[in-house]
């Protein structure tokens, strides 16, 4: 299991040694400084060791991994008797470890045995870890039985139903959190910077859908004022062909009455060709 450990701190330790002439009375201290000792007390000075930045990195590369805990907790029943836990993927080291099984409310009085199926290098094992009965045992502390994932829990006996709580446990290496954070920042300034486009584009759609409106606005306006200037123009030639008929109404009258007095008068004329054809006949016939 991965525990969280802090990291090792860097110390670095100067040491400045005292030449015996600091212990010397008073008196012998007053004496003029020459450079013999002067060269002395730099000599006798510890150097500085400062750690190379490479040497930083590798003992930060090789500083234990930070565990992260997260609560785990699963339920079976006759109606869900196995629960898997597949885990993380290959590439997470992380592990899973039990602490209670217990039964709840409504368990009737069996047996009820909890099965754990787990990957070796052997292959898949199945191994009993609980067997509880509501008048003898309603809950059992495992310990912190650890599991590496991926693992299923299987209620082989009973019909609980019956829970299991625990911790997940994931182990981030320094490199691996400072890649996190790395792209948890890059993640931020590209929020950032989207957002920033987004502000900078704004009062350009604005702009785009007021031109838009006013453009639909001018359009429709078009529209409106074409159909009242067709509306006006058959107004206008509707008027004009009122005032063309009423025009030819009495030309059209004086036409109808000359042609019904044509019919009158070649009727009259017929009738009267008749009564002379008529006479004619009859004097003819008295002769």
């Amino acid at each position: 299991m991965w525990l969280a450990t802090p990291l090792p701190a860097l110390s670095v330790a100067v040491v400045f040694s005292r030449g015996e002439e600091a212990q010397a009375p008073e008196e012998e201290s007053a004496a003029p400084l020459h450079m013999e000792h002067l060269a002395a007390t730099e000599e006798s000075a510890a150097p500085l060791h400062m750690e190379a930045p490479e040497e930083a990195q590798a003992a930060a590369s090789e500083a234990p991994p930070r565990t992260n805990s997260f609560l785990f907790g699963c339920g079976l029943s006759a109606i869900t008797r196995k629960v898997s836990f597949p885990g993380g993927g290959d590439d997470l080291r992380e592990q899973l470890t039990l602490r209670t099984v217990s039964l709840g409310l409504g368990a009737p009085d069996v047996l009820h045995v909890l099965e754990v199926l787990g990957e070796t290098q052997e292959g898949t094992i199945r191994v009993p870890v609980a067997t509880l009965r509501p008048s003898l045992l309603t809950s059992v502390y495992l310990g912190g039985l650890e599991l590496t994932p991926p693992v299923t829990f299987w209620l082989t006996a009973g019909t609980g139903p019956l829970y299991i709580s625990g911790q997940h446990l994931v182990a981030i290496t320094e490199s691996e959190a400072a890649a996190k954070a790395l792209v948890e920042r890059e993640a931020a300034a590209a929020k950032a910077s989207a957002e920033r486009l987004a502000a900078a584009k704004a009062p350009v759609e604005r702009e785009a859908a007021a031109s838009k409106a006013a453009a639909k606005r001018e359009a429709a306006a078009k529209r409106k004022a074409a159909f009242k200037a067709s509306a006006k123009r058959k107004a206008a030639s509707k008027s004009s062909a009122e005032r063309l008929a009423a025009a030819k109404a009495p030309v059209e009258r004086e036409a109808a009455a000359s042609k019904a007095a044509a019919k009158r008068e070649a009727a009259a004329k017929r009738k009267a060709a008749f009564k002379a054809l008529a006479k004619r006949e009859a004097a003819a016939s008295k002769a």
